[in-house]
């Protein structure tokens, strides 16, 4: 089981409201986070996260934002790549 952590951006307020959500996996989340964003019009957007892991973000004016992808030839910890180390 996971716990994920929900913000949920709303009209109402001046900080976004924190949901906590444990699953036995990322599965059903996306479609969780859509209800929650349609359970009020006062929801604009509902930010998605595991443990300090950005997942993704559904909002009523933008597409769907993903967390960007790690990219393997970009890091510094390998010895190949632009961030190689000269030893």
């Amino acid at each position: 089981m996971v716990t994920y952590s929900l913000y949920i951006d709303d009209t109402r307020y001046t900080v976004p409201t924190l949901l906590f959500v444990t699953l036995g996996d990322a599965a059903g989340l996306r479609d969780l986070a859509r209800k929650k964003l349609n359970d009020s019009k006062h929801h604009l957007a509902v930010t998605a996260w595991a443990e300090d892991a950005f997942l993704f973000s559904l909002s009523r004016d933008e597409p769907v934002t993903e967390a960007p992808r790690p990219n393997p030839r970009m890091s510094n910890t390998g010895t190949t790549g632009p961030f190689a180390d000269d030893r």
